[in-house]
């Protein structure tokens, strides 16, 4: 398989691909690099530059809001389970009861 070096493929020009035929190395592309740059091409560019964007008291809010969000989902699978259980639990006293009315 070859690799056109990043200047020279205009399909992959946004990647960093390097081509091995002329001795330089690879850049490796993880999956959240991909992901990133499919949300905003931009700020993967400038995370790649190393520019810290300027808006990190909102970023520290929206991790703290996802934070608070997956413990409450984590909350209410708990209580979904918990109420499966005690249905489950009412339901074997329900039929032993009935069972020993009738006998």
């Amino acid at each position: 398989m070859l690799y056109l070096p990043f200047n020279q493929n205009p399909l992959c020009s946004h990647l960093h691909w390097r081509c091995r035929d002329y001795g330089e190395s690879m850049s490796v592309i993880r999956s959240s690099d991909i992901g990133n740059y499919l949300y905003c091409r931009r700020a993967w560019w400038y995370k790649k530059q190393g520019i810290e964007s300027e808006n990190q008291t909102e970023l520290a809010f929206g991790t703290e809001i996802h934070r608070q969000h997956g413990r409450k989902v984590i909350a209410s699978n708990l209580t979904r389970t918990l109420g499966l259980v005690l249905l489950f639990l009412a339901m074997i006293l329900l039929v032993t009861y009935c069972t020993m009315q009738i006998l």
